[in-house]
């Protein structure tokens, strides 16, 4: 179960429990992806705000410097205070956007850019280039909708991402994953928005934001708005309307001159709303492009030879791993044609390209090709695969050879793109560079990862495969990558081709249903607390019915007012019968945002194809984006609901879901060798009542369900270096009571004891920890001289090789079970992966021997000490096969 299928993410869930130390509610939020953050500046914006907020510094060159200088003390402070392992600048592109096609006038009049600045506009790319910091740019699409779409990945990652820009317009993207921080006072101040910080600031929602923009015009970007409306008529009016379609639906009861002049103005009105509308859907690189370990030494030379010295020592405590230097070496410059050629004669070859030039090393010659492509917007060798037939005929016998890439994936779908096969024989360096550690981010402690393919092309990327591949034979994991991760990624690949089958009509009407639900819980807690019309979805307003009206005892206060987070409401559910009232109108709305309007928005032609992220997770765990299919609720009637839409291709056709029983546990009794533990899963006994038999001393059959439940707490939550106080929490008893039951569970299973202390004593000698099969995970919060860090990564070492062995185990099992649906010509075909479990559409005729194909390669594809089960059901849709 994803950390993300939680009701409430709070100590009492064992999978949130290892990250509550922390306090952060961002980290509080994440699971496998926990320590991942993205940061992205708006590269215009911020750097506009550094001109015109500080003095026009010159450096002895005559280069003008007084706007970097500001962008670099800013980025300083961002690393500093958000330590990002994802890092992106988006700039804009100079031209008309694809905004000027329905609107000439879009941002027309704006002044001329001062020379000076458009110098360090160039000056700021070739910074960031040196330094090794990802940036954006294309035709047509402005740096606020790469934002917006950068904040969609990370979501769909449950990675926590901060905006960073000048420009009010981002709050529209605010949510629970993406936070924008908001420069003030020129440069010096920021602002962080959150949803309840924009509520309690505007009393608006980040939908609100763009309703509001679309009645009160931008006059910077020639925004029309409505005339004569500004921002406080806007507010008024959304505050008591919600939103501009509720608010054009009900303009009979707005007097005065107002109405009319809305009216008047209606199709201006939503013209600029299209306007304000901040693009999410444009195609971005994966996270992975994105990765951020610490600046290339390469930004240092840049920042002398601009005499932006006082910037180095700000930045060097966040400078990695120093790259390679780039070799001196330089490729032969050649047409396409030369190095099509070429490449076919080399046995084993390196292809690299980007958005201007294509690249072949065969371990002696270095040739690059230049893309000179027309259209403009073709990026890659692919697209003129895909204009120019000819080329492909040159291609395609090229993916026999032995073939060194940068993350298959990609190279996949360019080839589905140009009509291509998949290449063979391939070696892929992200994926080897994630087996070596999980944790790295493509930027390993030898230094020879990332650094190789940016500084060096196509040769880097020969040169680091040959690094990375002695690197994994010396650590034992070779067998890993090659026999698991390598396969897995085709599998993959097959699976988001093929899509899974969405009836759309369930989900109409689930909306239609919880629309309902919403409005009569709605009615409902107005009623309970007496009070009518205000927000409930504002935390302030909320807090102040709660806690003020009602006189409700209060939890912890934020800096804005009382907190009314998921846990205080919890703690008060015996206090007033609007708190029930409340967390279910919570969950209802984010069942009809999240999933009823999500999955229809991603659904094409029946069936929505979600990508599988292979390289995106701390513990090696896949990852589901575009959307995630991987954080449905489970346990709750409405994630049921939810899953009902998901059915097989055809009536003669079913789903299939095998998932593993308690394999992390089984995998704790293979680590441990506990005999006490160990006995229940070798007799075939239910593990929790017999932990509750063992701890309580009593026979399994007057075990009482309360025994269960705090056994079952315990088992699960011992891996995640549950507490007392998290168990008491949980179990809703007293601390004492809590540490009395682990304290017996521990003398029970000693063992268990005794390896926990083991693998912590490990970890802080090893700075990590490794699964079963040889996947390391760097864990450097376990050197922080913080005592709360440190814990952290103790817990995170713990459960690395519990966690993460199960993540290898269920790839193999994916590979095995696609090998023998190919091998036997079954047309069944794998469609999810959702941690533990695997759904599969199969025909009838195919049902039982597919079941048996399941069972048989989940249940013999590792051998531990205990036995591993998988349970298979069989059903008409997802929801009846769990």
């Amino acid at each position: 179960m994803s950390i993300m299928a939680c009701a409430g993410v709070g100590p009492s869930c064992r999978k949130c429990y290892a990250l509550w130390s922390l306090k952060h509610p961002l980290l509080q939020r994440i699971g496998e992806t926990r320590m991942s953050k993205m940061v992205v500046l708006d590269g215009n914006s911020l750097l506009y705000r550094a001109y015109f907020a500080l003095p026009p510094f010159t450096a002895s060159n005559g280069a003008p410097t007084g706007a970097l200088v500001g962008f670099f003390n800013m980025l300083g402070r961002i690393l500093s205070e958000y330590a990002p392992t994802h890092l992106l600048v988006a700039f804009d592109a100079h031209g008309p956007t694809f905004r000027h096609e329905f609107y000439a006038d879009y941002k027309a009049g704006r002044p001329e850019t001062p020379a000076d600045l458009r110098v360090q506009f160039d000056l700021l790319k070739q910074g960031l280039d040196a330094m090794g910091i990802a940036r954006i740019q294309q035709d047509g699409v402005e740096a606020d909708d790469f934002l917006g779409c950068a904040g969609a990945l990370c979501c769909a990652a449950d990675m926590p991402c901060f905006l960073v820009t000048g420009d009010r317009d981002a709050l529209q993207l605010v949510s629970d994953c993406v936070h924008v921080v908001l420069t003030r006072r020129g440069m010096s101040e920021t602002s962080v928005y959150t949803p309840a910080v924009l509520m309690e600031e505007y009393g608006l929602t980040p939908a609100g934001m763009i309703d509001l923009k679309s009645l009160m015009g931008d006059a910077s970007d020639r925004i029309p708005g409505v005339p004569g409306v500004g921002e406080k008529t806007a507010l008024r009016l959304l505050t008591e309307y919600r939103t501009l379609d509720s608010l054009y639906e009900n303009l009979d009861k707005i007097s005065g001159k107002l109405g009319p002049k809305l009216k008047e103005n209606r199709e201006l009105c939503f013209l600029s709303r299209r306007l304000a509308i901040i693009r999410t859907d444009f195609d971005m690189p994966s996270l992975s492009s994105f990765a951020f370990a610490g600046f290339q030494s390469q930004g240092i030379t840049w920042a002398r030879g601009l005499d932006m010295n006082s910037l180095i020592p700000k930045l060097k405590p966040v400078l990695g791993q120093p790259a390679p230097e780039r070799s001196e070496e330089k490729p032969v410059d050649t047409d396409l044609s030369g190095l099509l050629k070429a490449m076919q004669k080399a046995e084993r070859l390196a292809f690299y390209h980007d958005q201007t030039h294509a690249e072949a090393y065969d371990g002696k010659s270095w040739l690059r090709a230049p893309l000179d492509i027309q259209p403009a917007a073709q990026l890659s060798l692919f697209d003129a695969v895909t204009t120019a037939p000819p080329w492909a005929a040159q291609l395609a016998p090229l993916w026999q050879k032995p073939l060194i890439v940068w993350q298959c994936s990609r190279l996949f779908a360019q080839c589905t793109q140009a009509d291509l096969p998949l290449p063979a024989n391939l070696s892929d360096v992200a994926l080897a560079a994630y087996v070596v550690d999980t944790s790295a981010n493509f930027a390993n402690p030898e230094g020879i990862l990332t650094a190789h393919a940016q500084n060096d092309g196509a040769k880097g990327l020969w040169q680091a495969w040959d690094a990375l591949s002695r690197i994994l034979k010396e650590k034992d994991s070779y067998s890993l990558y090659a026999e698991t991760e390598l396969p897995t990624a085709y599998v993959l690949w097959r699976m988001h081709q093929t899509g899974i089958c969405v009836d759309v009509e369930v989900l109409k009407t689930l909306g239609r249903q919880l629309d309902a639900d919403i409005a009569r819980d709605t009615a409902l807690i107005y009623q309970q607390t007496g009070v009518d019309g205000f927000n409930i979805a504002s935390p302030k307003q909320l807090g102040q019915v709660l806690f003020e009206t009602l006189g409700l005892p209060t939890g912890k206060k934020t800096k804005g007012g009382y907190s009314t987070d998921v846990s205080v409401l919890e703690g008060l559910l015996d206090q007033h019968p609007c708190i029930e009232t409340i967390l279910r109108l919570r969950q209802n709305s984010k069942l009809r945002s999240t999933y009823i309007e999500g999955l229809q928005a991603t659904c094409k032609n029946g069936r929505i194809h979600t990508t599988f992220e292979q390289t995106q997770t701390a513990t090696g765990r896949l990852s589901s984006v575009e959307p995630n299919l991987q954080n449905i609720p489970v346990r709750t009637p409405e994630g049921a609901a939810v899953r009902r839409a998901f059915v097989p291709r055809a009536p003669d056709w079913r789903l299939i879901s095998a998932d593993y029983s308690q394999i992390e546990l089984r995998i704790l009794a293979h680590y441990t060798k506990d005999p006490g533990f160990m006995a229940a899963f070798l007799q075939g006994q239910d593990i929790h009542r017999g932990t509750a038999a063992a701890v309580e001393r009593i026979p399994p059959e007057e075990v009482t369900p309360a025994q269960r439940s705090a056994a079952k707490a315990v088992n699960f939550g011992i891996v995640y270096g549950i507490s007392d106080f998290g168990l008491a929490r949980q179990l809703g008893i007293s601390r004492k009571e809590a540490a009395i039951f682990i304290e017996k569970y521990f003398d029970q299973y000693p063992n268990i004891k005794a390896w926990m202390a083991q693998n912590g004593v490990q970890a802080m000698a090893e700075g990590g920890a490794c699964t079963l099969h040889g996947r390391r995970r760097t864990i450097t919060e376990l050197a922080s001289p913080l005592h709360h860090v440190k814990q952290f990564g103790l817990r995170a070492a713990l459960n690395t090789p519990i966690q993460g062995t199960a993540a290898d185990i269920i790839k193999m099992a994916m590979v095995a079970v696609h090998d023998a649906f190919v091998q036997e010509g079954l047309r069944a075909q794998l469609l999810l992966q959702v941690h533990d479990e695997l759904i599969v559409d199969a025909p009838l005729e195919e049902i039982n021997r597919v079941c048996e194909i399941l069972t048989q390669r989940m249940q013999n594809v590792v051998q531990l000490s205990v036995p591993l089960l998988a349970d298979v059901h069989v059903a008409t849709n997802w929801a009846e096969a769990k």
